[in-house]
């Protein structure tokens, strides 16, 4: 039977690989990549595992960032994995806020990286040269991070395997630092010296005996509260060797500020409640003052006063003219002035009414017409026409012939 070439790969690898996304130091190009470089990768996953096991090959790609990493068949990589933040296991304080993640390398579906175009580079256990000696990093090395695969958008998604999520029993707290407690003898001899001082700088005061206290009947019972109810409702704090993720803690804060509140200490319904001795005082509102109220009421009265003396409106009469103003309408309609009767304005003098009849009989007699502006100006012969200009005025004169037409001959008569 021929031996199956594609996944799932169900054969023993005699080995164990895991993936590397964005791995320390940070070099995403294959171009740069060296036998210094990958001497350091190399390094870094050792001390990673403190010295307990080293890597034996690296492998990568032109086209990836990510690598590769086989170790023995012995070697527990559980340590490796998680997010590896640079500023927790890097000695250099100004270190790059990034983190590189390891999971486990999926062999079931990709089979042996050599076989699939991935070039190996084999790793010693020397340091690399340039180091000279001084490790950049923490010792102890700090733990890696909880990270998920499936919710972040890393690179490695299609290489890697999930990381199971730590359960709350895998949970050990960090050790609190032990505070030196002071020896009895110690304790003792500081207390007396306190209590001495005190008492020597304390006026001494008789106290009155304590009057007896009132017979009251005896609090109620209250519900003591279950551990196990206020373990399962308070989100509780993942600190191990895999660190917290940042996005489960925002979960757990904010189903935590979501739950309702539930407090088992309150009393119960119809308790005495203690209050305070003496009534509530309100103070009232301001009111207007005498004067003011006194004020207004003159002010009404005058107001009432003095619409009772206020007359009625005045009532529209017809105009009568007076007998001397008909009298002169009456002789100047008989002079034949206006053929009709005209009612006139009463302001209309007959003195103004016989200066305009007496102008419009001379402008008759001159034989001049004038019409409204825009309309034509009959002139007699050996008239001058000024013309008005905002510049210049021009004295233009007109040879008009008999018949009052004005001709085409004009000339300039001087200039102002």
């Amino acid at each position: 039977m021929p031996k199956k070439k594609g996944p799932p790969y169900v054969d023993d690898p005699e080995c164990k690989y895991v993936v590397v996304e964005n791995p320390w130091p940070s070099i995403h190009y294959n171009a740069a990549r060296n036998s210094d470089y990958y001497q350091e990768v190399g390094t870094w996953l050792r001390y990673a595992l403190n010295k307990a096991a080293y890597p034996e090959t690296i492998y990568s790609r032109k086209t990836r960032s990510d690598l590769v990493v086989k170790f023995s068949e012995d070697v527990d990589i559980t340590p490796l994995l998680g997010a590896h933040y640079w500023p927790n296991f890097l000695k250099q304080r100004d270190a790059k806020r990034e983190s590189s993640c390891i999971f486990e390398f999926n062999y079931r579906q990709h089979g042996h990286p050599e076989t699939h175009q991935w070039a190996g580079q084999e790793i010693d256990l020397q340091d690399p040269p340039r180091w000279r000696g001084v490790v950049p990093f923490k010792q102890p090395y700090h733990p890696p991070a909880y990270a998920d695969l499936r919710r972040d958008n890393l690179s490695c998604r299609d290489l890697g395997i999930p990381m199971p999520v730590p359960r709350e029993d895998d949970v050990v707290p960090d050790p609190q630092p032990e505070v030196p407690q002071p020896k009895p003898q110690e304790r003792q001899s500081r207390d007396r010296s306190l209590f001495s001082f005190v008492d020597a700088i304390q006026p001494k005061v008789e106290e009155a005996p304590a009057p007896a206290p009132a017979s009251r009947p005896p609090p109620p019972p209250v519900a003591e509260p279950n551990p196990d109810q206020q373990t399962r409702d308070l989100p509780s704090s993942r600190i191990s060797k895999f660190d917290v993720d940042p996005y489960e803690q925002d979960e757990a804060a904010a189903s935590f500020l979501k739950a309702e509140p539930t407090d088992l200490r309150l009393p119960p319904l119809g308790a005495a409640v203690k209050r305070e001795a003496g009534s509530a005082h309100v103070k009232p509102d301001p009111g207007p003052s005498d004067e003011l109220r006194r004020e207004f009421d003159e002010y009404q009265r005058a107001l009432s006063s003095a619409a009772a003396n206020v007359e009625g409106p005045a009532k529209d009469e017809p105009y009568v003219p007076s007998a001397e103003l008909i009298a002169e309408f009456n002789e100047l309609q008989s002079l034949g002035h206006w053929q009709e009767p005209v009612r006139l304005s009463p302001a209309l003098h007959p003195a103004t009414l016989a200066f305009k009849e007496e102008q419009r009989q001379r402008q008759a007699a001159r034989g001049n017409v004038k019409y409204e502006q825009g309309e034509r100006y009959r002139r007699q012969p050996g008239d001058i026409l000024r013309i008005n200009n905002p510049s210049i005025r021009i004295l233009i004169q007109s040879q008009i012939p008999e018949d009052g037409k004005i001709g085409d001959k004009n000339r300039v008569a001087g200039y102002h």
